[in-house]
Formats: structure tokens, sequence, C-alpha cells
């Protein structure tokens, strides 16, 4: 069984050593407490910019998936002779797709695996 010794029994050194140990415990209960509140003030605010972001999130969703379906009602007159169609905002890719006749799912029969829009700097 160990017993307890008072930091004075050993002299200025565990008086030295016990004051480290305190000076440790107060700033690990500070750390602490700072984490604590950091987690707690980063929680807000990302609730507040997912609140934000959220409307142009579903904007930015709603017209990729209505890019796709012009690019797909009008192939013909928007990829005529060419699979890239270069634009002042960015650039479409034709690809073309094959049905798989065992599972129904498509693959790509071109280098470019499906259609997108990619930015281009801004002319200002």
């Amino acid at each position: 069984m160990s017993r307890r010794i008072k930091a004075n029994d050993f002299g200025e050194a565990a008086v030295r050593a016990d004051d480290l140990l305190e000076n440790i415990r107060a700033a690990r209960e500070i750390i602490d407490d700072l984490e604590r509140e950091y987690l707690e003030v980063a929680a807000r605010l990302k609730a507040e910019y997912e609140t934000r972001l959220k409307p142009f999130r579903e904007e930015l969703a709603g017209d990729e998936k209505a890019l796709l379906a012009l690019m797909k009602a009008c192939r013909d007159a928007l990829f005529d002779g060419t699979d890239v169609v270069y634009l002042s905002n960015g650039t479409l890719v034709h690809s073309r797709r094959t049905r798989s006749p065992s599972h129904g799912t498509t693959t790509p029969s071109s280098p470019c695996a499906r259609s997108t829009a990619s930015s281009m700097p801004s002319r200002s």
C-alpha cells in the first residue's frame, strides 16, 4: 500500500514538481473547456451555414438535372456532328451509352463517362 507523502517532505524539488503538476492540470482544464466551447460554436456555425447553403445546393441540383435533360432532348441540335460543345460558361460533353442486355444498366461506349458542364473563366 502506498503512503501519501506531502511535498514539503522532499524539499524544493517536490514543491517544484507539485507546482508543475498543478499547472499541467490547470492547462488541461482550460484546453478541455476551450475545445468544448469550440465544438459548440462550430456546430452552431455549421447549422447556420447549412441553412444558408441548402437553397443554393437545391438550385444547383435542379439546374444540373435540367441541363442533362436539355442535352438529351436537344442532342441533335447541340451536338451537331461533334461530341464537345464549347459555350461561354462551360463545355458540354456528349457521351454515348449502350444498354447492357443482361442487367439493363448503361455503360459508356466512349472515353467520356458522362455529360458534364465544366466551369471556364468568366469574361469580364
